[in-house]
């Protein structure tokens, strides 16, 4: 049985690789509230030449945001995009025999004024459509919603450019909607190997890193 499971998880391993590779997903298309939409138009334009815009920008973060998931103070934000996707699980089984979905990597669009501008995969990896791309490790976490995967902070320990994600050193994950593993109920003896993909929405704040001012970075904190 371990060697099978341990199959089956590389197999789930490389197919989400394989997915990242593509740059592309296989999530169905899904309708972007307005607010995302003109969200994702703000995070477009330029915060220096347009304050007023900027300050939609700032209105796009969550009110109260856990203390745990506020950017370093030389963390500047630079735009975000909302996300469309899966988090992907496998049912599992330990060394005792107990059963449970383990998760494997996120598979997601990212949105620019409903256009797919990027993608989200494996690793964690967000890359844009130019070709730069910037690799995380978790920082912190919270459980805001319960029925939702949690918001987090993260850190950049990769990037490839030139390019828009060259220089990103900081992601928030805000604004979760599902994603969760299904009820571990699901995951018996009998669906071993089994992988689920959960829809989720979530949006994606970047961050660079600059000296800041007087009145601080731009955060969403």
């Amino acid at each position: 049985m371990a060697n099978a499971m341990a199959n089956a998880m590389a197999n789930a391993m490389a197919n989400a690789m394989a997915m990242a590779a593509h740059h592309t997903t296989k999530v169905a298309p899904m309708k972007i509230s307005p607010r995302l939409t003109l969200l994702s138009l703000v995070a477009s334009l330029s915060l220096a030449a347009l304050p007023a815009l900027a300050d939609e920008l700032d209105a796009a973060c969550p009110a109260n945001l856990p203390a745990v998931l506020v950017p370093a103070a030389d963390q500047r934000l630079r735009f975000f995009r909302p996300a469309v996707g899966v988090q992907i699980y496998m049912c599992t089984a330990n060394a005792s025999g107990a059963t449970s979905f383990t998760f494997i990597a996120p598979q997601a669009n990212l949105l620019k004024n409903d256009e797919l501008v990027g993608t989200h995969f494996i690793g964690p990896v967000w890359q844009d459509k130019d070709g730069s791309s910037v690799k995380t490790s978790k920082i912190s976490g919270a459980i805001v919603d319960p029925t939702a995967v949690p918001w987090l902070l993260l850190k950049s320990v990769g990037n490839v450019g030139p390019g828009r994600f060259a220089d990103i050193t900081a992601v928030q994950r805000l604004n979760t909607v599902g994603g969760l593993a299904p009820p571990a109920a699901q995951c018996t003896p009998a669906t071993l190997g089994t992988v689920v993909q959960v829809g989720y929405t979530t949006d994606y704040f970047l961050y660079d890193t600059h000296t800041p001012g007087a009145e601080g970075n731009r955060q969403c904190r």
